[in-house]
């Protein structure tokens, strides 16, 4: 029952990336970033037995749904460097066309459940889904010693999993802004 139900889930998460890419000019490059997010949510529930008045006459069951989603985004992105003034950092404007893979894994976990609920739920289901998106970004490099740089991104990525968004089950997104920090080897 979700009016019963209160659902957590993790705020912040790291996700591995790396990125190959191509300096067109002076100030303009092309870059091809693959990236592995992950995220967790969990919605602990009960149902309970009432009479016809709503008096509370027992717990029927207590479960835990947790669902993993996890996506493979790859992303191809132009930038370009603004021409440097300052050797401390350089700046730059970027804009990406990304493919993305998805995964989301849902378990229901029943911790009480004697009247056999759980028979009809399925304990643990899973979907593919892929789709379209974009970013645009904004950061700077920072020289650290020879062709090695410290970078700093801002970005909007925004996506189309549309086919998560059945509007009889929960609607899955991560559209939003995000900050990465990196180590980038610019020969």
């Amino acid at each position: 029952n979700l009016a019963n139900s209160r659902s957590l889930h993790t705020p912040i998460s790291l996700s591995p990336a790396i990125s190959i890419g191509l300096r067109l000019a002076a100030n303009h490059s092309l870059s091809l970033e693959v990236e592995a997010l992950t995220s967790t949510s969990s919605l602990p529930g009960y149902q309970l037995q009432t009479d016809e008045t709503g008096n509370i006459l027992g717990v029927l069951s207590v479960d835990v749904v947790n669902w993993t989603f996890s996506a493979l985004p790859i992303t191809l992105k132009y930038q370009y460097h603004f021409p440097g003034r300052s050797s401390i950092w350089r700046p730059y404007l970027g804009i990406g066309l990304s493919y993305y893979s998805t995964k989301v894994e849902v378990e229901k976990v029943w911790l009480y459940d004697p009247l056999n609920l759980q028979s009809a739920f399925p304990s643990l289901d899973a979907r593919l889904e892929t789709g379209l998106g974009g970013t645009v970004m904004a950061g700077f490099d920072i020289p650290l010693f020879g062709a090695l740089y410290l970078g700093n991104q801002l970005r909007y990525r925004w996506e189309d999993i549309s086919a998560f968004n059945n509007p009889n089950d929960i609607s899955i997104s991560f559209t939003g802004f995000d900050f990465s920090v990196g180590i980038s080897w610019n020969p």
